[in-house]
């Protein structure tokens, strides 16, 4: 004898699904965190750089993450926040929230000096430290 589900159990079944695949695809607008400081790096040719930034993410902004784009000399940093609420329920800004993000990427392989580029909402406009590609180098990082 083959058991057929009832009528409410395939209701409740597909109800579930749908609200699975809806959060699944549910993610909040991003937003640029304000920009605290941007270090100077050294790394040998062809090594995995972890950059970290400095941020001052608001009361809204969350769950950081950091796109890497590298062109010519440049190495843009563009961390985005995914900000959940309106930032005008946030009274002053805060830098305790996650000070610190990582931005990970493949250092060219070309020794010289790169610039370390991330826009800075706070000021409208770039802040920026450097990347030293050098034979022999010891990974390491540091802020001004």
């Amino acid at each position: 004898m083959i058991r057929r589900p009832t009528k409410l159990a395939a209701s409740l079944c597909a109800a579930a699904a749908a609200l699975v695949l809806a959060a699944c695809g549910d993610k909040c607008p991003t937003e640029s965190p304000n920009i605290d400081k941007v270090p100077s790096c050294t790394y040998p040719p062809g090594a995995t750089a972890s950059v970290t930034i400095r941020v001052c993410e608001k009361c809204n902004q969350s769950a950081t993450t950091c796109q890497v784009d590298i062109q010519g000399q440049t190495i843009q940093l563009d961390p985005l926040s995914e900000a959940c609420s309106d930032a005008s329920s946030c009274s002053g800004a805060s830098c305790n929230i996650n000070p610190n993000i990582t931005c990970s990427f493949q250092v060219p392989t070309t020794t010289g000096i790169y610039t370390l580029l991330v826009y800075d909402p706070g000021t409208n406009g770039p802040k920026q430290g450097t990347l030293t590609v050098a034979q022999g180098a010891v990974a390491s990082c540091a802020f001004p």
